[in-house]
């Protein structure tokens, strides 16, 4: 009956591990999109007339590098785990 518990309760802690996980995600990408646009805004288009950028242009473009820079990371990772030998 232990081991049971014991089970149940890892299960329940993994599922919130992962759930912070997405959570630190969601709000990291967030926030990286609001200070793209912030920082898009008070540079690019005061000092060099470029146009405005939108918060979805923002958020798709953060989404787009970090799928880009875990994509890369997992190739890494695979190509490291080769053997060649």
């Amino acid at each position: 009956m232990q081991a049971i518990l014991k089970q149940t309760h890892e299960g329940k802690s993994d599922r919130r591990r992962k759930g912070h996980l997405v959570l630190k995600l969601v709000a990291g990408l967030v926030c990286a999109a609001v200070a793209l646009t912030w920082f898009w805004t008070t540079t690019a288009v005061e000092v060099f007339e470029a146009p405005a950028l939108r918060f979805s242009d923002a958020f798709a473009t953060v989404l787009v590098l970090m799928l880009l820079a875990f994509g890369c990371g997992t190739a890494f990772r695979l190509g490291r785990d080769r053997d060649d030998a």
